[in-house]
């Protein structure tokens, strides 16, 4: 149920898509029901990054002002676009910190001789995700779907990381594929072929390897037993900067190892997993740990200042939350930045 309790002022924050969920009509019934309360109702979807807060963090932003007010059109606060620095909320000496695992840390410095090699051949990275698995294969994708494809035409060809196809059944064939290029019970894309931008990324994949397959090819060895999400990496930082992570800011998504500028950190999420890695900072691992030496994840500390909260307490001498559940919270607080900004719009702080 969904109720209205009469205030002046209304202030409403979610998810940057709230409009286009469920076909658009999530939206509609908010909105009626602040109409109908006379209500009038304002929205812009705005981001810390935008007004130089280092965190992009796309979100709606609902106000609602009762009509009888009779107060002038609600003008949201225009993004100054002020350049971010992500160092400018990082502690390096902060002791409440976790450092990365030695198996992390292994997997950065593959991804980090991967760039090496990029660089000294001449060729660049960014414009598409590296999909390792697509490196060496010819199976046929341009027109219809493998999985509509017969035994005899997946035999022989080759799938991922460039393994001849074997198989005496059409599931033994598929499971040679790619992951992207199997059939899985979430898939949403219908049709006989495969979507126009997923064609795309394995053509450009395809030529990434015949472009580097002189050292593609003893490096893949490294990679071949790594999990799905580990061999995929996502280079968001342009093709005018340093090839290597170590100045910059990465994250381990269910899509890839995503790398981007230390100008800002992605949003703060609830999956305590995708927290921001800076793969600088020199730290001491724990007695008995499998922790490496260089790089650590963004504190909590840290994660609050994201926020805005920079002196914000989780607990007592009596009780504290840990730090997942922490993190957790963060990611799903509002950002109390763009909290000021709204408000100073509103001239009721």
């Amino acid at each position: 149920m969904f109720t209205i309790i009469v205030q002046s002022f209304v202030f409403l924050e979610n998810v940057a898509n709230l409009k286009t969920h469920d076909e658009g009509n999530t939206w509609k019934v908010i909105e009626k029901k602040l109409k109908d309360a006379e209500y009038l109702v304002y929205e812009s979807i705005l981001s810390p990054h935008e007004f130089g807060y280092p965190q992009h963090r796309k979100r709606i932003y609902i106000v609602a002002i009762r009509e009888d007010l009779r107060m002038p059109e609600y003008k949201f606060p225009e993004p100054n676009n002020a350049v971010c620095d992500i160092h400018t909320i990082i502690e390096e000496s902060d002791t409440n910190v976790q450092m990365i695992k030695q198996e992390t840390r292994h997997q950065l410095d593959i991804w980090e001789e991967f760039l090496h090699h990029v660089k000294e051949s001449g060729h660049i990275v960014g414009g598409f995700p590296i999909w390792t698995m697509e490196f060496g294969a010819t199976y046929d994708f341009e027109g219809k779907k493998p999985k509509l494809q017969s035994i005899a035409e997946l035999n022989g060809k080759r799938g991922k990381f460039g393994q001849i196809i074997k198989g005496l059944t059409i599931e033994e064939c598929l499971a040679q594929l790619p992951v992207y290029a199997q059939p899985n019970n979430r898939e949403k894309e219908g049709g006989t072929e495969f979507s126009d931008w997923k064609k795309k990324y394995i053509r450009l994949n395809r030529q990434f390897y015949e472009d580097n397959k002189m050292w593609l090819k003893p490096w893949m060895n490294k990679i071949k037993d790594w999990q799905n999400s580990h061999i995929k990496f996502e280079w968001n930082c342009g093709k005018d900067v340093e090839f290597t992570l170590e100045d910059k800011l990465i994250q381990f998504r269910a899509s890839g190892i995503r790398v981007k500028l230390a100008t800002f950190a992605p949003a703060l999420n609830l999956v305590g997993t995708q927290i921001t890695i800076l793969p600088w900072i020199e730290g001491t691992p724990r007695k008995g740990s499998k922790d490496a030496s260089r790089g650590r994840y963004l504190s909590v500390k840290q994660a609050a200042a994201l926020q805005g909260m920079d002196s914000i307490h989780f607990g007592s001498d009596e009780f504290q939350l840990s730090n997942t559940r922490i993190y957790e919270a963060l990611g799903n607080a509002v950002n109390v930045q763009i909290d000021a900004e709204m408000r100073r719009k509103m001239l009721i702080i």
